[in-house]
């Protein structure tokens, strides 16, 4: 740096020249505490150097003197250390590169139960001499233990915190590692696996229909299961041997589930004695499937989402995601009887003893399928009595116009009843059309709702006790469940809007010329559930057709 101002640079020749060469010393620092030093010493040659341009302001020969800041930056000691030592574009890459290496080319293994590992490493060190790199080699050894519900407990495994006088660990549940809980896709899988029977669709009784579906976070749940070990690897003194995970009886499965009475606690044995009468017994059949949706793990979805990020505008096209070697679990019933609770519990058989890994409640419905909950509004078929019925509501133009912007939710109130009712059924009912609570159904049910003043349907609510399909399912899977269809056809017809209930109970529909105007309805209801993959319709019975709803 230059000061053009010859008698500005005989002035602070000496301050400045020492500025100079502590700051050209603070871009080399490499020490926090010279560093600190360096700073203050430049603090305190600014500041002497700034009085001496003063006092040259102040002389008495000088007439006019200014001082003009074009641009003043600095960083703190730390932010330059920080920017000093920040690794360069091309490390940052090459650790990304080793990143995406080791997550597209290593497999963690699946490894036996009760197993001896001998696991042998390999190193070089390159970071003292590149040219001639010094191997060392590391041993180490661990052996496993059995699966879940039997690893806590087995010999030298110090795992969990209290335990009794013979070594089992008390409150097992209280630890994530001695059940199936922890390894459970709540979401995916119906019933609710966690037992909570809010809003949740009982299981149908009759035995097409009546399943369980277990779905897993983790794709070597299967693995827990399994039935045996086969020998593994060399030979003679080299080969693994088989590892039976079950007491050698063919009936007697590593996965099993009982199901137990909570009334009267009396859990089903499996397998049951030859001379016991099974008929109206519950009896469980267990099957493994390939999960084709397997959910990706947490840092394999950031750096996914991080890649396609940086595609923005450009024609960017992701890799093809492998998904792992997964499988879920059905659980098949018969002889459940309806509208009754049960316990499922989940057990896990090894080296002969059968220990439980996960439980929860379950509840069946009133219908032995999707079929007769719908044609439930059939009161008595012999004489065509059927539960259709008509509410008449006093209900004003600007209330019916109201109710329809809700239905169709293309603009906002802006009113009380969207912070007093924040389902949307609640606000048209309740809030728009001040309707009174309603009895709950005791069937299927067909309300048209009738404005007296002009004697014109205005809607139509559809009830029944038990949510048509299951809560969880995506609102945006439930498109079309339930639908006006045209006479002769299946197909939705796109003039009627249908809204849900949050629990799918319940379906309001309205045309929107805003009156339903026609004689008679015909409704379609369709039943959804996961199958691992996608919503898909129940093969059996999934799809009924209700014909001639009387409305005039």
């Amino acid at each position: 740096m230059t000061i053009k101002d010859k008698k500005l640079a005989l002035a602070i020749q000496s301050e400045f020249a020492e500025y100079t060469s502590v700051l050209t010393q603070l871009r080399g620092c490499s020490d926090s505490s010279l560093c600190r030093g360096y700073y203050a010493r430049l603090k305190t040659l600014a500041k002497e150097i700034l009085e001496i341009v003063k006092g040259l302001c102040n002389d008495d020969n000088t007439k006019q003197c200014n001082t003009l800041l074009h641009e003043l930056s600095w960083l703190s000691v730390e932010d330059y250390t920080y920017n000093l030592n920040i690794p360069s574009q091309s490390a940052i890459q090459e650790d990304y590169n080793a990143t995406v290496e080791a997550i597209n080319k290593v497999a963690a293994p699946i490894w036996r139960p009760n197993t001896k590992y001998h696991v042998a490493f390999t190193v070089q060190d390159i970071v003292d001499d590149t040219d001639n790199p010094k191997e060392f080699k590391y041993h180490y050894g661990f052996k496993t233990a059995g699966t879940v519900g039997h690893y806590h407990n087995a010999p030298d495994v110090n795992y969990g915190g209290e335990r009794d006088g013979d070594g089992k660990l008390l409150n097992p549940e209280q630890y994530p590692l001695t059940s199936l809980e922890q390894y459970i896709d709540y979401k995916r899988s119906y019933p609710n696996a966690d037992g909570n029977l809010l809003r949740s669709k009982p299981l149908f009784f009759g035995h097409e229909h009546a399943k369980l579906q277990l779905f897993y976070i983790k794709p070597y749940v299967t693995h827990m299961f399994k039935d045996s070990w086969d020998a593994y690897g060399g030979s003679g003194n080299n080969t693994l041997p088989v590892i039976e995970t079950k007491n050698g009886d063919d009936r007697l499965q590593s996965f099993k589930v009982f199901v137990q009475d909570p009334v009267s606690n009396v859990v089903v044995e499996y397998p049951m004695p030859p001379d016991v009468d099974t008929t109206n017994i519950p009896e469980t059949i267990e099957e493994w499937s390939i999960d084709d949706n397997v959910p990706m793990p947490l840092m394999l979805q950031y750096i996914k989402n991080f890649v396609e990020a940086q595609g923005g505008n450009c024609d960017f096209i992701p890799g093809d995601i492998i998904s792992p070697a997964s499988e879920y679990t059905t659980i098949a019933f018969k002889n459940l009887k309806p509208n009754k609770m049960y316990t499922a519990i989940i057990t896990n058989a090894f080296n002969g003893v059968r220990k439980q890994v996960h439980n929860y409640v379950f509840q069946t419905s009133r219908y032995v399928s999707f079929e007769e909950q719908v044609n439930s509004y059939i009161l008595d078929e012999e004489n065509n009595t059927k539960a259709i019925f008509t509410i008449d509501l006093d209900i004003s133009a600007s209330a019916i116009d109201k109710a329809y912007d809700t239905l169709i939710a293309t603009s906002s109130t802006n009113d009380i009843q969207e912070t007093e009712f924040l389902d949307y059924l609640d606000r048209i009912l309740e809030g728009t059309f001040k309707m009174k609570p309603l009895d709950p159904p005791e069937t299927t049910e067909f309300n048209i709702i009738r404005n007296k003043n002009t004697n014109d349907a205005i809607a139509l609510l559809i009830r029944n006790p038990e949510p048509f399909n299951d809560p969880k399912t995506p609102l945006e899977e439930m498109e079309n469940t339930i639908a006006v269809v045209s006479e002769g056809s299946e197909q939705p017809d796109d003039a009627y809007t249908v809204l849900y209930a949050k629990d799918y109970s319940q379906a309001f529909i309205m045309h929107n010329s805003k009156k339903i105007e026609a004689d008679t309805l015909n409704i379609r209801f369709q039943y959804k559930l996961w199958n691992g993959n996608t919503y898909e319709i129940v093969d059996q019975g999934g799809i009924v057709l209700v014909n001639d709803i009387e409305i005039k």
